[in-house]
């Protein structure tokens, strides 16, 4: 055995028998802070939120290897609970999960590409011009223009999303040629990991 293979936090919850499983479980994301509502987006393979603020070392190699530089780390004005913690802020998550790979400590589970939902996008009903070029580049048909029972267009109607389809990866977002986007990613679904083991 090599004793000079430095042993992370992930070998030890393996060694302790801990298992991610992963579920549809809608883990608390949304915080006050400064009296407003704040939402973080956990980056993908993320165990339940209060695991992930207690397994997250805050060493930020998340964000070092992040390729598209989506994943940032919450301000200290957010309060020290959260402080340093990684979220992803607007941006594309193309789910090569090289975060997921760098984290040392198990915050990050490994999770396959089916697994993977970071959240749901949501459209401003009020802003959308109808365009549906969100809906065409969508990488997951998760957006679907929206028709009657009779299968026809339904027009001036924003398109349908389908939350079960919907990764929250982004793609859509930058398209919308609104100013602001008329799309929006939020936490809303996303799929978290939960951690259970067992001391044998």
């Amino acid at each position: 055995m090599n004793m000079s293979k430095k042993f992370s936090r992930r070998d030890f919850l393996a060694f302790l028998g801990v298992t991610g499983v992963v579920a549809g479980c809608f883990s608390i994301v949304n915080y006050t802070v400064q009296g407003e509502q704040v939402e973080l987006i956990r980056p993908p393979g993320a165990i339940t939120e209060e695991d992930f603020l207690a397994t997250c070392l805050r060493c930020r190699k998340c964000v070092e290897v992040c390729p598209q530089n989506i994943i940032k780390t919450v301000p200290l004005e957010y309060g020290i609970k959260l402080f340093d913690t990684p979220y992803i802020e607007s941006g594309i998550c193309i789910a090569d999960f090289a975060c997921i790979d760098a984290c040392p400590s198990g915050a990050l589970q490994k999770i396959t590409l089916e697994e993977y939902k970071i959240g749901t996008v949501e459209i401003n009903r009020k802003t959308c011009i109808f365009c549906m070029l969100c809906v065409s580049v969508c990488p997951y048909n998760a957006l679907d223009t929206p028709r009657d029972s009779e299968g026809k267009l339904i027009p001036r109607t924003p398109p349908v999303v389908n939350v079960e389809k919907c990764t929250g990866c982004g793609t859509c977002v930058p398209k919308c040629p609104t100013k602001p986007s008329s799309l929006k990613v939020t936490a809303k679904n996303a799929r978290r990991v939960k951690v259970e083991g067992v001391i044998v």
